[in-house]
């Protein structure tokens, strides 16, 4: 009756509600010493950086087709710059791992860093301050809630919160 999920685009039979949005963020291996670059600014949890300035490095990125790797590369759009992928895979997850590996560095949603496995190996930077990986309710244009249905996405967005809490706090201690 409903999904949780990102926004694609929906086509016009169905209807996004946003409820849920994630930074970006660019995970740096220990081989690359990007700190300098970082910026501290009030109301970001982590360091931002512009990407524009960073020196030459390898990216993991999903395929064009992912909703991340879409948020990205307008980001990357909006700074006037490119950034060709040493290798493309086909998740956040996957792009993590070759991360924690220290193939190079990817770019995911903060909630996807819940499975990271090697984190203090890695380093974390926003790479905005305004774009963020949305996440909402999608469901048929015309289709009413039930109140068991409303409950449920409350704890949803509640749990997705809560979690975007814990990762930051395993994060830099926020």
């Amino acid at each position: 009756d409903f999904a949780i999920g990102p926004d694609l685009n929906w086509s016009r039979e169905f209807i996004f509600e946003k409820f849920y949005q994630d930074p970006l963020i660019l995970v740096v291996p220990e081989r690359y010493d990007i700190e300098p670059f970082g910026e501290h600014r009030d109301g970001l949890p982590l360091p931002l950086v512009d990407l524009r300035r960073l020196p030459e490095m390898d990216y993991i990125l999903q395929e064009e087709t992912t909703a991340v790797r879409r948020e990205f590369d307008q980001i990357c759009r909006d700074l006037g710059c490119r950034i060709e992928p040493k290798m493309q895979v086909t998740s956040s997850t996957i792009a993590l791992q070759a991360a924690e590996n220290q193939m190079g560095c990817c770019v995911a949603a903060l909630g996807h860093l819940a499975f990271l496995n090697n984190r203090e190996k890695l380093k974390f930077y926003q790479i905005s301050d305004r774009d963020y990986s949305a996440a909402g309710v999608i469901r048929l244009r015309g289709k009413k809630f039930i109140d068991e249905e409303k409950y449920c996405i409350s704890c949803i967005k509640k749990a997705m919160k809560e979690g975007e809490q814990e990762i930051l706090k395993r994060l830099c201690g926020v």
